[in-house]
């Protein structure tokens, strides 16, 4: 994606529906793989929505990119990405606690809430931003300790 909001967008939508489903994702081990069927799918119906398709890899090079990721996946330990987010979610201040909560288990666009807490929606995107951020900081030290993320 080329475009930050865009791509922004598309994560929290990803995330949302990891949330949505994560009952009836039963298979831990296969959950990085379903985030990125989803994150691609709905990439690309955002860029065939916007008519910007010619913006995005070749699918080859995705297909390729997936058997790499998948690869990699292979060799980390029984620690699971949905263990490490919980433990961190638990870390997090609560007014990034409430942030989270309304925007992924309630729904709630960047515009909405803006409104609802009374924020810019410039601000709401940097707090966001800030929580995936530490999210991403905290699952990758959880993940080390344990020995289930290797970073290179």
């Amino acid at each position: 994606m080329r475009d930050r909001h865009l791509a922004e967008d598309i994560f929290q939508e990803v995330s949302l529906t990891a949330i949505r489903k994560s009952a009836d994702i039963e298979n831990q081990a296969a959950l990085s793989g379903w985030l990125r069927s989803t994150a691609r799918f709905i990439a690309l119906n955002a860029l065939r929505k916007r008519q910007r398709r010619s913006e995005t890899l070749d699918d080859a090079i995705l297909d390729l990119l997936d058997e790499q990721w998948t690869a990699a996946e292979s060799n980390q330990c029984s620690e699971t990405a949905l263990e490490a987010l919980r433990r961190c979610m638990a870390k997090l201040a609560p007014g990034a606690q409430r942030l989270v909560h309304l925007r992924y288990h309630e729904g709630l666009s960047g515009k909405a809430l803006a409104d609802r807490m009374g924020k810019s929606l410039n601000t709401i995107y940097v707090g966001l931003t800030r929580v995936h951020r530490f999210l991403e900081h905290c699952m990758k030290a959880q993940m080390a300790t344990r020995g289930a993320y290797n970073d290179g």
